[in-house]
């Protein structure tokens, strides 16, 4: 299982057993001709942007201006038995003022957030957990979901965190995507 894969399953589990709100984004589309990844990022089990090195949770569904990703999100990169995680907040080329004073105000909910120097990325280190002991990152979200979710509710910018339906309809593509692309390797095999 390709770690994408097992930060997928712990927030799965997370959104199942400890909060239904919890929305987040995976990955929707991906090149099979990908020279890196033969047969797809789906194919090796890379379900949110990213690649071996890291993944990026997205939790607004909005892109971070010039950057094919979201523009915030929860990055986790794996060390050895451990992942690392941060928060990140990045927007370079956004051209929409509310947006950007919506980045910044949620930036400034958080201690200790670094910013580049362009003032476009900001980013918080949440910590390192065990692979297999998520607590770490559940309890982050636990105390941080709702504030995120409070400072978008007071934004008034519409759809920002992902909704229900739109969430089941991420899923629901994932899956077939990952099947599709099972299937593809199966019959290359033969």
């Amino acid at each position: 299982m390709h770690f994408h894969q097992k930060i997928h399953e712990y927030l799965l589990n997370y959104r199942n057993t400890i909060d239904p709100s919890f929305n987040f984004m995976v990955r929707q589309r991906a090149s099979k001709k990908d020279k890196n990844f033969l047969g797809g990022k789906f194919a090796h089990g890379l379900v949110f942007q990213g690649n071996n090195n890291y993944c990026f949770v997205g939790i607004v569904n909005r892109s971070g201006g010039a950057n094919a990703t979201r523009s915030v999100g929860l990055v986790f990169k794996p060390t050895e038995n451990k992942f690392r995680v941060l928060l990140e907040i990045v927007f370079p080329g956004e051209t929409n003022q509310e947006l950007i004073r919506f980045y910044k105000n949620l930036a400034s909910k958080f201690n200790d957030v670094k910013w580049d120097p362009k003032g476009i990325r900001a980013y918080k280190n949440i910590g390192e957990f065990k692979i297999d002991n998520p607590e770490l990152i559940y309890n982050w979200l636990n105390i941080n979901y709702p504030i995120i979710q409070q400072t978008v509710l007071e934004s008034g910018i519409d759809d920002l965190i992902p909704s229900d339906d739109k969430f089941d309809e991420l899923q629901l593509n994932l899956k077939n995507k990952l099947k599709e692309a099972s299937k593809e390797v199966k019959s290359s095999d033969n």
